[in-house]
């Protein structure tokens, strides 16, 4: 029996209608959190950046291993790609960050490792794109905000606590003297 003789084209582009459907509105939803945000976050007028990068999602195929580095390699300068969340300009946005690395190695060239068979790496360089707002980025970005909205939102809450206690407290100096 052939196996194709029981696929049913119809099925499958209903099937896969209906998941973009729920898909898109799904977004929808997101990009409205992410404009209702901006609005509460306008009423502060400043600008706050998220301290902890954001890194996107590192997919490994099923039963894979993470890959061990062996101490005879020479490895060279590596890149990572990481993300900054802030609010900037009246916009939630986004900016992605590439910093370059290099292995740090001993007398003899070889790479120093640390810890679990980490190795020690110095930062060389640092180049930060231009924010773009959280609502025109790609969909995969909006996820990894949406994930971080919580805590963003708690430390951009900490922060204007932090601040209007010193305030506070400068004001009562001042007043007092």
């Amino acid at each position: 029996m052939n196996m194709h003789s029981d696929y049913n084209i119809n099925n499958a582009l209903a099937q896969l209608e209906e998941a973009t459907n729920g898909h898109n509105s799904t977004f929808d939803e997101a990009n409205k959190i992410f404009v209702d945000v901006e609005e509460s976050l306008k009423r502060i007028k400043t600008e706050y950046w998220f301290p902890y990068y954001l890194s996107p999602r590192t997919y490994l195929a099923p039963n894979s291993f993470a890959p061990i580095i062996p101490n005879n390699l020479n490895l060279q300068p590596f890149n990572q790609v990481t993300y900054d969340l802030g609010f900037s300009n009246g916009r939630l946005v986004i900016r992605k960050v590439t910093t370059e690395y290099e292995y740090i190695r001993n007398a003899y060239q070889q790479i120093l490792f640390g810890p679990n068979n980490v190795p020690y790496t110095n930062r060389i360089g640092e180049n930060m794109e231009t924010p773009i707002p959280v609502v025109d980025c790609p969909r995969d970005l909006r996820v990894i905000v949406i994930e971080s909205l919580p805590n963003f939102l708690e430390f951009v809450r900490s922060s204007i606590t932090t601040h209007t206690n010193t305030l506070n407290s400068a004001l009562g100096y001042l007043k007092a003297n």
